[in-house]
């Protein structure tokens, strides 16, 4: 069971997340702070209340596929790098403020937290290739 909702956790973060992570990158017109409030949403709708992780308290594979792709938007969002509009930078900070969001922002807060996770993540490395990839936001 464990296994099912690991792998449908991961499928909603490849289908509801992930493309909207890079059309918002990228500057590309969908990708819109409503669009990352949409993925973020559907993040939320799966995650079971009071489970530290994904599908339950254990860290699993689910929970490793995600981490990368939230700390590189939130690095994003954070520093203002990126080809989309700054005021789409803010609008989506700005959503994620909502208390609507505490179950989520819990989540990725307890990920970013995961000593695991921060002595492989490098900040710097991230901050300067998106840079170069993207610029900063227009």
């Amino acid at each position: 069971v464990l296994r099912t909702k690991a792998r449908f956790f991961i499928e909603i973060v490849s289908t509801k997340f992930s493309p909207n992570f890079m059309k918002f990158a990228s500057g590309n017109p969908e990708g819109t702070h409503a669009a990352l409030l949409a993925g973020v949403d559907a993040i939320q709708d799966i995650l079971s209340d009071g489970a530290k992780y994904a599908v339950g308290d254990q860290y699993t594979m689910a929970d490793i596929a995600f981490t990368p792709f939230w700390a590189r938007l939130n690095l994003l969002a954070q520093k203002g790098i990126g080809a989309y509009k700054d005021e789409e930078r803010k609008s989506f900070l700005k959503g994620l403020e909502d208390p609507k969001y505490a179950k989520f922002n819990g989540y990725v807060q307890r990920l970013l937290a995961r000593p695991s996770f921060k002595s492989t993540f490098h900040e710097d490395v991230v901050e300067e290739v998106f840079t170069r990839r993207f610029g900063l936001a227009k």
